[in-house]
């Protein structure tokens, strides 16, 4: 997926909080379904309420699926790639390769 779609999950995985998204381009491909977050079809607000009801009643499920969106996005979506789409974003153009950002160490 575009890594600009990727920005707001990665920011939400890497704090352990589980994705409640639409079924879309972008979404699908960032968030694994059951395991870090919940899919939903796109203009569906039952399924939006469905979904938060579910989270919200099963805390369980809830804290599995946001322990395992850390780990997941740590290894695979290291910060340069975030940060280098982020200002490639608002530069609008790629900045390619991610490492020449000068990133604190």
């Amino acid at each position: 997926p575009p890594r600009s779609t990727l920005f707001p999950y990665t920011t939400l995985f890497r704090s352990g909080v589980p994705v409640i998204t639409t079924d879309a381009t972008g979404s699908r491909d960032s968030v694994l379904p059951d395991v870090t977050g919940l899919l939903i079809a796109p203009g569906d607000p039952a399924a939006i309420s469905k979904a938060v009801l579910r989270l919200l009643r099963d805390s369980e499920h809830r804290h599995h699926m946001g322990g395992a969106a850390r780990p997941w996005v740590m290894k695979h979506y290291v910060d340069q790639h975030v940060l280098g789409a982020l200002v490639g974003f608002y530069l609008d153009k790629p900045v390619h390769p991610p490492e020449a950002i000068p990133f604190p160490d």
